[in-house]
């Protein structure tokens, strides 16, 4: 057994670091995690632990990977057992922490945006009709709650259909009194905008030309077909594509087809 120097204070216990030399409190606070928590087997405290750590990251992975199954099992045991421990020190330092939080993950979600919104997009799209599913059986299986939601929730769908009337008279009133802020608002949402200003043109020119299919040339189905800009350098050159298409576009759930229109007049 390792001797080490002790001391006494207020009924306190200290010991002495054997590498910083300092007298630190004999406890959870300054204690390393791991087997040997017993006061006189652990020779550093937990701040000499943590700077040879980060001094000696090669070391630590060298064996990790020496040892994988084996540390991934003591891992393992470590989380089941100490549990509610791991959670609370998380909940702990989530809350002292949100700012640096916050700021890596927009940092992370503005350096990965594509992908992030890619991945997204095809999760929604592959676990569509198990959500279908489960929203189904949940009615199935909880008809009269709804029912008695529905039944709760009539009388504020008839206030604010009471309310509706007055709404749209205010409305009205206050687009008469301020209707030259009201435009001057719109000049200057269409000037700064500038995609703003393509899909007018871009309307505009499909207007003149009659050029808008009453069909969809990707999923070739009977439905409102809109205008999609795959370049918008290229700003005469459009798709024609339903809204159902449309979507899957912008999300990449489909390649968006090379055969362009040129609006250009």
């Amino acid at each position: 057994m390792i001797q080490r120097e002790a001391k006494v204070i207020n009924w306190k216990q200290y010991l002495c670091c054997n590498k910083c030399g300092e007298f630190k409190e004999a406890s959870t606070d300054n204690r390393p995690k791991n087997k040997r928590w017993q006061l006189w087997l652990w020779t550093w405290c937990k701040k000499c632990m943590s700077e040879y750590a980060k001094n000696n990251k090669e070391k630590y992975q060298k064996y990790y990977w020496e040892n994988r199954e084996y540390c991934n099992e003591r891992n393992k045991e470590y989380n089941e057992k100490h549990k509610e421990e791991i959670s609370k020190q998380r909940k702990k330092h989530y809350q002292e922490n949100k700012e640096l939080f916050a700021e890596r993950n927009k940092n992370r979600y503005e350096k990965n945006k594509d992908v992030i919104l890619q991945k997204q997009s095809q999760y929604y799209y592959r676990t569509r009709e198990d959500r279908l599913e489960t929203s189904r059986k949940y009615r199935e299986n909880n008809a009269e709650k709804i029912k008695d939601r529905r039944i709760a929730n009539r009388w504020k769908v008839a206030e604010s259909r009471k309310n509706n009337g007055h709404y749209k008279e205010y409305q009205k009133q206050y687009d008469k009194e301020h209707r030259a802020e009201i435009n001057e608002r719109k000049k200057r949402r269409r000037k700064e905008t500038w995609y703003w200003a393509i899909h007018l043109k871009t309307a505009r020119a499909i207007k003149k030309l009659w050029i808008r299919p009453s069909i969809c040339p990707i999923c070739w189905e009977e439905a409102r077909v809109e205008a999609h800009h795959p370049n918008y350098e290229k700003r005469n050159e459009i798709i024609f594509a339903c809204n159902k298409c449309h979507q899957r576009i912008h999300n990449w759930w489909i390649e968006c087809p090379k055969d362009v229109i040129n609006i250009q007049q």
